[in-house]
């Protein structure tokens, strides 16, 4: 009688152990991701409302691409000052630049009023700096808060300590570990 072989699973690309790269995404990555596009998508639309100007279909369409361009945004409360601002200024003359190619390509440049897509160019940056400053502000505020966590992971191997190391690096989240052991 044929002994069986060993057996295969049966998925062969799925891995025997999960892996651990970082804990679950809170609420906090969401409107990290959604603030920066929809920040330029509303400093748009009231700079267009505040000068008057119609609401058009290649306005609506600005939108759409803006926030196509810019999302997700990224999770930059985290970050110093003066490198959250380098951020955020780069991605945004990236979104701009991208813009007037596709403005220049389709001979759009002069379809929209100026005066707002000048004021709408230079206001959005400053009002994602000062987002992400209150933001920032209020993650600190949280996280002085006693309502902290304290987590344990249980096991020894590398995605045990992938997921330790994950935590210590997030320490705004309320999360303290109180370290990893095995059986």
């Amino acid at each position: 009688m044929p002994q069986p072989g060993p057996t295969r699973p049966l998925n062969p690309l799925r891995r025997s152990q999960p892996r651990f790269q970082e804990p679950p995404r809170p609420v906090q990555t969401l409107v990290a991701r959604l603030l920066e596009p929809s920040l330029a998508v509303a400093v748009f639309v009231a700079a267009s409302i505040g000068l008057g100007a119609a609401a058009s279909a290649q306005g609506l369409i600005l939108c759409l691409l803006v926030f196509g361009l810019s999302f997700p945004g990224r999770d930059r409360f985290a970050l110093k000052p003066l490198r959250a601002a380098a951020a955020v200024l780069a991605s945004w003359l990236v979104v701009l630049s991208l813009l007037a190619l596709v403005g220049h390509a389709t001979r759009s440049l002069t379809v929209l009023d100026t005066r707002v897509l000048v004021i709408w160019a230079l206001a959005t940056p400053l009002l994602q700096m000062a987002a992400w400053w209150l933001g920032r502000r209020w993650l600190q505020h949280v996280a002085q808060q006693p309502r902290h966590r304290t987590v344990v992971v249980i096991g020894a191997g590398r995605p045990a300590a992938q997921l330790a190391q994950a935590l210590r690096a997030r320490a705004d989240l309320g999360r303290q570990l109180l370290g990893h052991f095995d059986d």
